[in-house]
């Protein structure tokens, strides 16, 4: 039986209009167990709704569905996004870290394994476990490949570990000391040049007591190209809390993390892939539930999904308002 929730005209509306797809919506856990849409182009705020309070980390899919989950608990839930309407719960293993959705498929990325459900049916797939001596922190995923990230438990260096889901196969475990070893890693995201066809693989971490974040080149299928990682400063995050998440965008990435002046506020960068850089797009909000704490083990994972225009919403919201009215 599903709970539908009507939270605003917004969702709505955009419930009505996902086929439209024209900019960037994310969605942020809040720490009053509330999922916050969030418009990072236009800086607008697009209503909530119930996730838990417990749980801190969210993919979403290109069928209007949101996967929850978190480290210290099993099972996953499952809403529709635009009307905040639950779709019940699948169950998946505990210790996840990262969320990864490829072709039908759900994947885990937890303290030992990545995992592969059916998210059709809820049921497990398959397990490839993860090399030891390692703290996985983050996952990845792009064309085939989903990417296991995390650092030697020992050296702290960084460590990848990659599955290629066409034949179900864990390569080998990548150590690079192209970066400087650090103590934390934000969650990764990659995206692809429309200009040049480059992909890239994007993740934040903590060394020497400030915040950068690293790129790496990726294949057409999502394979490291190479292990050389490109690193720069990200400013303005705090550096005593989880890592600013990265997520897939138009033309590059968003950053998103605490702001390192303001405990309250959320800060919001874009990297671009045409000029290779952050792109100048830069602000801070309000952090959605009013506080940003800390998360079990930093794991903390927001998604980033494609949406209509606002004033395409808000034609079909009035639109749909006046035939109502005319048929009553």
């Amino acid at each position: 039986m599903y709970c539908f929730k009507l939270l605003s005209v917004v969702s709505l509306v955009g419930g009505c209009a996902l086929a439209s797809a024209s900019y960037d919506l994310m969605l942020l856990p809040g720490t009053d167990g509330r999922i916050y849409r969030h418009d990072p182009v236009n800086n607008v705020t697009l209503g909530s709704y119930y996730g838990d309070s417990t749980r801190y980390t969210v993919a979403a899919d290109t069928n209007g569905l949101s996967y929850l989950t978190a480290e210290s608990g099993s099972g996953c839930f499952v809403h529709n996004y635009s009307t905040g309407e639950s779709r019940g719960m699948m169950s998946t293993n505990t210790n996840t870290r990262a969320l990864e959705l490829i072709g039908g498929a759900l994947f885990t990325v937890s303290t030992t394994a990545i995992r592969k459900y059916d998210i059709a049916t809820g049921a497990f797939m398959s397990l490839n476990n993860l090399a030891t001596g390692v703290d996985w922190l983050s996952g990845c995923s792009f064309g085939t490949t989903v990417h296991a990230i995390g650092m030697n438990t020992t050296t702290k260096a960084l460590c990848i570990q990659s599955l290629d889901i066409t034949t179900g196969t864990l390569g080998t475990l990548l150590t690079t000391t192209t970066i400087a070893t650090g103590t934390q890693i934000g969650k990764a995201a990659a995206a692809q040049n429309t200009f040049t066809s480059a992909q890239q693989m994007v993740f934040s971490y903590l060394s020497a007591g400030a915040v950068s974040y690293g790129r790496m080149s990726l294949t057409a299928t999502g394979q490291l190209s190479s292990s050389t990682v490109t690193t720069s400063p990200l400013a303005g995050y705090v550096t005593t809390n989880v890592m600013p998440a990265a997520v897939t965008a138009h033309a590059g990435w968003f950053f998103y993390g605490q702001d390192a002046t303001t405990s309250t506020l959320s800060r919001i960068r874009r990297f671009n892939l045409f000029n290779q850089s952050l792109a100048g797009e830069e602000y801070t909000i309000n952090t959605p539930g009013g506080t940003f704490a800390p998360r079990p083990n930093n794991t903390f994972q927001i998604a980033n999904i494609v949406a209509p225009e606002p004033s395409s919403l808000l034609a079909l919201g009035l639109g749909g308002l006046v035939m109502r009215r005319r048929r009553k």
